[in-house]
């Protein structure tokens, strides 16, 4: 988010959910049990210029 000048809250707006719910996007790891939904995956890909692929990678996309 920093990359791209956004916070928390513009982000929610640009995948039309509450902010809560970009902070618990936040804390998504390669090894964790928590997830998001494919559409607000491929929102954030897009939002962010990368494929969903390397969000696979990513060591942290999001950083709120």
């Amino acid at each position: 988010m920093r990359d791209k000048n956004m916070n928390a809250m513009l982000l929610a707006t640009k995948c039309q959910v509450h902010v809560q719910t970009v902070y618990n996007w936040a804390k998504i790891t390669k090894d964790s049990e928590l997830s998001m939904p494919a559409d607000k995956m491929k929102k954030l890909a897009d939002i962010f210029e990368i494929s969903m692929e390397d969000m696979y990678t990513k060591e942290e996309l999001i950083t709120a």
